[in-house]
């Protein structure tokens, strides 16, 4: 479930933690670093629980409405979206290390921009072809093809 989570976010927490562990001496480096694999894992976790669902239904209407730009319009804002962590896990968050925080804000933030997108894209198409369909049957006059057998 979790082995698509991209090998720069764990680089980009260790440096994070790196750089938080000189401010904090008392922490080893194997703790540390088992602290950023949890908050990888645990920001993982808790972004699957975030509704994405308006994103599909947005860009199904963007979709329908402007087809391939509306598409790439919504999947583009899908992408660079803000992301908030819900008030009641923030709570507890807030009161981890350092190294913990960092890493599970980045992984939170990764997955959820991740899931909106892959909405965007399953909306956007989903309407593209819509459109695709409504144009090609006015275009075509409603004549169906008639196949004798």
């Amino acid at each position: 479930m979790y082995r698509n989570l991209p090998l720069f976010v764990t680089v980009m927490t260790l440096v994070a933690a790196s750089t938080l562990n000189a401010q904090q001496p008392q922490l080893a480096a194997h703790d540390s670093a088992i602290e950023i694999t949890n908050g990888t894992l645990d920001g993982a976790r808790a972004a699957q629980h975030v509704p994405a669902t308006g994103w599909l239904t947005g860009s199904f209407f963007a979709g329908v409405a402007t087809g391939f730009v509306g598409l790439a319009a919504v999947t583009y804002a899908a992408q660079r979206s803000h992301v908030r962590i819900p008030a009641e896990k923030w709570k507890d968050v807030e009161a981890a290390s350092p190294p913990y925080r960092v890493a599970f804000e980045t992984s939170f933030a990764y997955n959820l921009r991740s899931r909106r997108t892959k909405r965007a894209i399953l909306g956007g198409a989903i309407g593209c072809a819509v459109t695709a369909i409504a144009v090609y049957a006015i275009l075509s006059g409603g004549d169906a093809p008639a196949y004798a057998y």
